[in-house]
Order: structure tokens, then C-alpha cells, then sequence
């Protein structure tokens, strides 16, 4: 793998002689702290040194050492070149550096390819909610790989179960492939063009678009083009990237925090130069100390954005607006004043205009778990009010409601989304928090106007792939409402991971109309920026709303909930209303949302003011959470007890006067399951369940032969996109659930006869050896007894020892979280937080388990 050289991976414009396994990061024996934002995005320790190297960097010259195609792409070369080069670090900041560099030279060189370049870093072809994704099989790839370098599917295969990366064995296949030449007698072939990021993102979304008949077929072609085109390391890089796993610990918060520097270092670049050209003297940012609260606000407001606004599409088209009337006016001869600073968009408009709205499903906030009730006045002062709510055994779901043109398929603004040129035409905030150096921009004048649209329409024919993926997929607000036209209400129903659920709960949608008021003829004009308290909201009709909530399974005769197994019993898609054989209730405890005004910034107390003025119960069917404010020990015991024999899981605890957090498990919100009841109301259990992986089984014994006796499981690690092994579980099973878990997972077995974890995101001891590995497909919840210290297992190893992972004792089976994928399953950082948490630790009783989990 090539090496990092000058601090810079942007620097690694030539391409990399191999794709190589990722290093583990090097261990660390400091308690890691969760909630440090900072640190999380590339701005804490040793962020003074990198604000300086940035500052050093010679975007010009690197932007030089690549040529663009002579239809100006960037080639794929330049971001496998730089993949490389992260994928030989371990550490956090310099990934992050490396990524910021090459997105800054990206921005000087070729700024229409930012978003495919983002995309390709993150591995995908589209935002979460839209519901296209790659993951190419492993056949797929194996027969595209042999018909593209003439080598047997058997050879291929017997290589990746040798080596245990396709990437690799691509990369080998491709290396020793004969040419055309060879195979002919020595007639030379044509020189192949050099593939570009905007090739391969196009060709990505269209495999992933794949569907009908012959579609396996269309995608092999696909592959095998692409494929035919790739030179030196490339060939790899694009079977990992369908694979879906890159597999270089580049984590899309790092990508976040890279993009939010580089757009706010090329905008000091573009003023600069500005400056030079017109004479003005712009604010000094040329020391460490000075640049480093702009880096800072950077991190911030993307990854706010982010969090609110989950659309790549929206964000890039908002920060380029500027870039591009820059480009337009420097092209032009600058001859005129520099209007491209009027235009809206960059970092100083990135929060406004890219906001919530309905059809964008947020990640929800989370909650912590804690072990007891004296745990939960502990953590909340005197000060502090908060109230309990019964937390529901259901699916998390978040419904959307707002109101499209009648018979059409996108809403009016779909169609540009969110282009720079509606950005130069939108008014800016007069509430804009922004300050200091990247100010809020007053309205445009009209020069500043044509400017975005003239590099708007000059970049056109140049624009990301992604654009028409992104359009489909974006629902932002409405523009001014067309007088002649018809307008109907849409339903959208979310899961807690984006995806589109609303055709498997049509029972849920026909009740919006019954719990909701009336919708409006058209959309409402001249609504507020914000409520002042719930005495303002305007119930008489509702043009749109968000709801948070949880469906849970609900049987209307007895009137009671019913276990969360008998809700994934229920059909996935394309369900109609009268096949629809098990019924929910869906239990609403906030808003998000309501008549154009985001609620994400109010306060628990008046949001769910809010929620009960608007929002009609419906026994049974439709039905607020259950509520109750106390600071008594007895009273919130009770109502714990009340909860469970209600058959929910137990509570949580939520602050009455905090925000909406989306995407972050805050202590703001502390959960107080059932375990805590069932392990004899102690502070010193673990209190909750965790969600693990299976990569690994036993052959089962004696009552158990024919099936898997036992599995190996194991967190995520969303740093370096691996799964540690935590614990080996063989109780919590009945013989059906064994049956149906070998049937189910022999399908997703790895053929492997050598020694240790046949691939490199499998973290396993040396003691350990399983029968039968496992792809990560499924998401296990398990119930321990406590969290320990093991020399046997990976979980969270370098935190809380320097050598010896945490396991947990006495696991035992609970049920298959079908809403959850692998790597959404419980994080090491998470299990190490856990172990930290725990009575016995923080007291230095520190137990270590040097037995091997069971002999089964």
C-alpha cells in the first residue's frame, strides 16, 4: 500500500501499488469519553498541529499533479490513490487530514465531482431513505471477476477462501490477467480510457437500480466493464466498493468532519484570491490559534446539518453555490465586483438552507441505558425536571405528512434539489445564528443572482452522477404553491434506519386523516419561524407534521401489547389493508414537526404540549405514551412496575426542558428496562441487553446434533468497520429457535480451512475455534449478567485493558432484532462504556473471566 507522504493523502495523486488489509489501531489504555464532539470530529487533541499543516498545505500544487479527462472528470485514480493512503493509517486526525486535503484539491479542481467522490467514500449510491443500496453478492462479483480475466469461478473462489478479501483477489486476477493482445496473436488493442469517479459512481447507482428479469446478467455486464476498464489498483477498490465494504476504517463521521474543513478552507482560499484581485484585506486566518474556532463551527454545523438534513445532494449543491459563482466570476475576468460573495450557500448558510423538513427522516435520538432509580436521581439534580414514560417493546417509526401536487410523483422542488441557483434565489435568515467571519449573506442582489445561475447552468452538463438518485430521493419543502393546481396528502412511515416502511403498515396511514386535523386546499402561507409556546399553534388544520412514535403489536380484543415477535411476523412490503393479520397500535411521544415550523430546538415540554393539542387519540389504534412527572423514589418504581405489567420493556427518563437530538444517544434520555426488575432491583447488573452480531458456530452435541449447538458473537466497531468478538452463547434457545437459526445462517457460511478469522473485519481470539464462520447478516439480542475482562475476546480491547477485551458472562438469547442491521448492532465503544459503568469496576473490584465462555 502506498505511503502517506508530505502529512497529505490529497498528495497521493499517483496510484498505489496494492490494496493491504487496515491496521489496527494502536491500544490505549484511557477511558474513552462517549460524548467528546470534539474529538469524535477531528477538532481535539492535536487539532492546533493539523489547523497548521492544513494552512501549509499546496492545494494548487496538487490540484496540478492531476489531469482531469478532456471532458473534465476527475479520474478514479486520484480517490483509489488516496483510499491507499487511509487505509495505511490508523490514527483518526490524520485520516481526517488526509480526506480534508483531497476533498480541498477536488473543490480547486474539479468541484462537480465532490458528490460522486462523497458518495464513493461513504459506500453508497444514495441517501438511507431512499432505499437503493449496492451489496453485490459475493457469487456476483466471483463470476463477473472470472469472465472479465478469463480464470475458472472455482480459482476465484478458492482464492478469496484462501486470502479472505475480494478486493485482493481482484487485484491479483487483474495483475496477471493476459492481455487482448496475448490472446490474439499480438494484435495490440486500443489504449482504454482512464476510468473517473463519475464512471463508476453512475455505474454503481445503475447496478444498484437493477431489478426484472435478466437483472443478475445486467449487473455481471456492469461489473465486467468497469472492470475490463481498470488499471493498477483500481479493480480492487470498485469489488470492495460493491461488496460494500471498503474496509479502511473510514467512518462517515470522518467523512463529515473532512468535508465540513475542506468547504471551510477553500472558502478562506476563494477570499483570498478575491482579496488579491480587488485589493481588500479580509480577516488574517493564517495561524493555528486563529483558524482553529473556524475549523471547529465547520465540524459543527455539517454535522448538524447532517443529523437534520440526510441528504448529500442538498448539502454539497448548498456549499458549492458559492464556489460556483466564484468560479463564474473569476472566469468572466473578475472585471466586476466580486457579487459571488452575495450569493447564499457555503458555510454561512449551510444550516438554513439545508433544515428539517418532512419527507427527510432524521435519525432518531437514542437513549442511555441506566441500572436502577437511585442511578436516575443521581444523574438528574434537583434542578433538573424530567418525566417517565412507559418505552414501548415496538418498531421505531416516524411518520411524515405533508402535502404534494395531486398526481404527481415528486413535490416541485424535487425537481432541482436544492440547486445553487434556487440557493442564490432564497432570502436569507434574519435569525441566522451564524457570526464572525462566515456571516449570514443578506438577500442577493440581482448580479450576485445571475452569477449563480450562469455557473449553475455552466456546470450543468458536468453535474454529479448522483443527481437524479438524490432528486428521487429528496422531499424538501415545497416553493410557492401553484394557485391552479390540486393538492393531496402524503403519508411517509420511517424506520429508525431510514427506510421507507410506509407500504408495510397501510393500517397506520389510514388513520393519519383520523387522529390529524383536516388538511389545508394548498399549502399555508405566511406561517411563523417558530411557536412561542403551544397557546400559538394553530390546530384547525395541518399541512405537515412529524411524528416520533413506536408501533407495537396490539391485540384489540383483550386490549393489551403483544410480544415484539408478533409484529415482525407481519408482511414487509407491498402489504394490503385487508391481508394485514396482526394489528398495531402506534404509541406517539414527540414531534418534530408541524405547519412548516421544525420543533426539533423546543423543549420536551412543549413539544409534547404540542403533540396532545394536535393529535387525536384513537383507543387502541392511536394513543399518546403513557407519562408520569415525579422525582419520588416510590413513584417512579411504581410506575416502573406499572410499565412491565403493562407489557412494555420498562422506561425512559427524558428531561422536560432539553432539545431534540437527532443521531446522538444522550444522557438527556436514559432508559430503565425490565432487566433491572428481574435482576432483584440491584444497582450493580448490567441493566440492559445488547445487540450483537453471530459470526461464528459450534456444531451442536447430544440433543443439539444436526444444528448449530453455539455461536460466536460480536460487536461493531465503527472505526476501523470490524465486529469483535464478545461472547461465545449457547442458552436462550429452544430447539424450533436452533432449527430455524442453522437453516437460516447456513446460507451465509464462509468456506474457510485455515487458521484464525478467515477475514480481516473478523476480530476473534487465537483461542477460539469455531466450526463454521459466518458472514454478518443478522443482529442478535442478548441478556448478560455482567461485562468482564477476557483475554479470549476482541470487544473494545486497548480501552479497557491495554491486552484483554470485555465478554460478557452468562449471555443468553432474547430474540432476532430483524430492525437493525450489522452495523447497527451495539458498538465497542458502547460495550465499553458499559463496563466502565458497572458498580464492580468504578469500585476497582475488576473481575476478569479467564474461563472459556462454555464446552458445549
Amino acid at each position: 500500500m502506498m505511503k502517506a507522504s508530505s502529512g497529505s493523502a490529497a498528495e497521493a495523486t499517483s496510484t498505489g501499488k496494492a490494496i493491504k488489509e487496515k491496521k489496527q489501531p494502536a491500544a490505549t489504555t484511557e477511558k474513552p469519553d462517549a460524548n467528546n464532539a470534539d474529538s469524535m470530529f477531528g477538532v481535539g487533541d492535536g487539532a492546533l498541529t493539523m489547523a497548521a499543516e492544513l494552512i501549509a498545505y499546496d492545494v494548487d500544487k496538487h490540484a496540478q499533479e492531476i489531469t482531469l479527462t478532456p471532458e473534465g472528470r476527475l479520474p478514479y485514480s486520484a480517490l483509489t490513490a488516496t483510499l491507499e493512503t487511509i487505509g495505511n493509517e490508523s490514527k483518526r486526525l490524520l485520516i481526517v487530514r488526509y480526506l480534508t486535503n483531497f476533498f480541498r484539491v477536488v473543490l480547486h479542481k474539479c468541484p462537480h465531482a465532490l458528490l460522486d467522490v462523497l458518495y464513493l467514500c461513504v459506500n453508497k449510491v444514495a441517501p438511507d431513505y431512499a432505499g437503493l443500496e449496492l451489496g453485490i453478492g459475493d457469487a456476483t462479483l466471483i463470476t463477473a471477476l472470472a469472465s472479465t480475466t478469463g480464470k475458472k469461478e472455482s480459482s476465484i473462489k478458492s482464492q478469496y477462501d484462501e486470502v479472505g478479501d475480494l478486493g485482493l483477489v481482484a487485484l491479483k486476477a487483474k495483475s496477471s490477467q493476459k492481455s487482448l493482445g496475448s490472446f490474439f496473436g499480438g494484435a495490440a488493442s486500443a489504449k482504454k480510457p482512464p476510468l473517473t469517479c463519475h464512471d463508476i459512481f453512475s455505474a454503481f447507482v445503475s447496478i444498484a437500480k437493477e431489478e426484472g428479469g435478466n437483472s443478475k446478467s445486467r449487473r455481471i455486464d456492469s461489473i465486467r466493464k468497469m472492470l475490463v476498464r481498470a488499471q493498477n489498483d483500481e479493480a480492487g477498490w470498485i469489488v470492495r466498493g460493491l461488496q460494500g465494504k471498503l474496509r479502511i476504517g473510514l467512518a462517515e463521521n470522518s467523512v463529515l468532519a473532512a468535508l465540513g474543513q475542506a468547504c471551510c478552507m477553500h472558502e478562506i482560499d476563494m477570499r483570498c484570491e478575491t482579496s488579491k484581485i480587488t485589493g481588500e484585506k479580509p480577516e488574517k486566518l493564517d495561524t493555528a490559534k486563529v483558524l482553529m474556532p473556524h475549523l471547529v463551527a465547520a465540524n459543527e454545523a455539517i454535522r448538524t446539518v447532517y443529523s437534520e438534513c440526510p441528504n448529500y445532494g442538498k448539502i454539497v449543491d448548498t456549499m458549492l453555490a458559492p464556489v460556483l459563482a466564484y468560479r463564474a466570476w473569476r472566469d468572466a475576468g473578475a472585471s466586476e465586483p466580486p457579487t459571488w460573495q452575495e450569493v447564499p450557500g457555503g458555510m454561512a448558510d449551510v444550516r438554513r438552507l439545508c433544515s428539517f423538513e418532512p419527507g427527510v427522516p432524521v435519525h432518531p435520538m437514542l437513549s442511555k441505558p441506566t441500572k436502577g432509580v437511585q442511578e436516575i436521581l443521581t444523574r438528574f439534580n434537583a434542578e433538573t425536571e424530567f418525566q417517565c414514560e412507559y418505552k414501548y417493546d415496538g418498531e421505531r417509526t416516524q411518520i411524515h405528512v405533508f402535502l404534494q401536487k395531486r398526481g404527481s410523483h415528486k413535490r416541485k422542488s424535487d425537481a432541482s434539489a436544492a440547486a445553487p441557483a434556487v440557493a442564490a434565489a432564497a432570502p436569507a435568515s434574519k435569525k441566522s445564528a451564524a457570526a464572525g467571519f462566515f456571516a449570514p449573506r443578506a438577500s442577493p442582489s440581482k448580479a450576485a443572482a445571475a452569477a449563480a445561475a450562469a455557473a449553475t447552468t455552466a456546470t450543468a452538463e458536468t453535474g454529479a452522477a448522483a443527481s437524479e438518485t438524490e432528486t428521487e430521493a429528496c422531499a424538501s419543502a415545497a416553493a410557492e404553491p401553484d394557485t391552479s393546481a390540486t393538492y393531496e396528502r402524503v403519508v411517509k412511515i420511517y424506520s429508525r434506519n431510514s427506510e421507507d416502511m410506509t407500504t408495510r403498515y397501510p393500517d397506520v396511514t389510514v388513520l393519519v386523516d383520523q387522529f390529524l386535523p383536516p388538511a389545508p386546499s394548498a399549502p399555508l402561507q405566511g406561517t411563523p419561524d417558530s411557536y412561542a409556546d403551544a397557546s400559538e399553534v394553530d390546530d384547525a388544520v395541518c399541512e405537515s407534521i412529524v411524528i416520533d412514535a413506536e408501533s407495537v403489536a396490539f391485540d384489540r380484543e383483550t386490549k393489551t401489547i403483544l410480544p415484539f415477535q408478533n409484529l415482525m411476523n407481519r408482511k414487509k412490503k407491498d402489504v394490503k389493508l385487508e391481508d394485514v393479520k396482526v394489528n398495531v397500535c402506534v404509541f406517539a411521544f414527540d414531534i418534530l414537526y408541524y405547519n412548516g415550523v421544525p420543533l426539533l430546538k423546543k423543549p420536551l415540554r412543549e413539544r409534547r404540549e404540542i403533540l396532545a393539542k394536535v393529535c387525536k387519540e384513537i383507543p387502541n389504534m392511536f394513543q399518546l405514551s403513557s407519562v408520569m412527572v415525579s422525582r419520588e423514589f416510590d413513584d417512579i418504581n411504581n410506575f416502573l412496575n406499572e410499565s412491565v405489567g403493562a407489557s412494555t420493556e420498562g422506561l425512559i427518563i427524558k428531561t422536560l426542558d432539553d432539545t431534540y437530538e437527532p443521531s446522538r444517544r444522550s444522557l438527556n434520555w436514559l432508559k430503565l428496562k425490565k432487566d433491572y426488575i428481574e435482576d432483584g432491583g440491584g444497582e450493580g447488573g448490567l441493566g440492559d441487553s445488547v445487540d450483537l452480531v453471530p459470526i461464528a458456530a459450534w456444531h451442536g452435541k447430544g440433543k443439539r446434533t444436526g444444528v448449530y449447538g453455539a455461536y460466536l458473537l460480536a460487536c461493531y466497531n465503527p472505526e476501523t468497520e470490524s465486529y469483535e468478538s464478545c461472547c461465545k452463547i449457547g442458552t436462550g434457545f429452544s430447539e424450533e429457535v436452533l432449527e430455524s437459526h442453522t437453516k437460516a445462517l447456513q446460507e451465509t457460511e464462509i468456506q474457510w480451512s485455515g487458521t484464525g478469522a478467515p477475514r480481516s473485519y473478523l476480530l476473534v481470539g487465537d483461542m477460539l475455534k469455531p466450526d463454521i464462520w459466518l458472514e454478518p447478516t443478522q443482529v442478535w439480542e442478548v441478556k448478560a449478567a455482567d461485562l468482564s475482562l477476557s483475554p479470549t475476546h476482541k470487544a473494545a480491547i486497548g480501552v479497557a485493558d491495554e491486552h484483554r477485551g470485555v465478554a460478557l458472562r452468562f449471555p443468553r438469547f432474547l430474540r432476532i432484532r430483524e430492525d437493525k442491521k450489522p452495523d447497527e448492532a451495539t458498538t465497542n465503544a458502547q460495550i465499553s462504556e458499559m463496563y466502565w459503568g458497572q458498580e464492580s469496576v468504578q469500585k476497582k473490584d475488576v473481575v476478569v473471566d479467564d474461563e472459556d465462555d462454555m464446552m458445549l
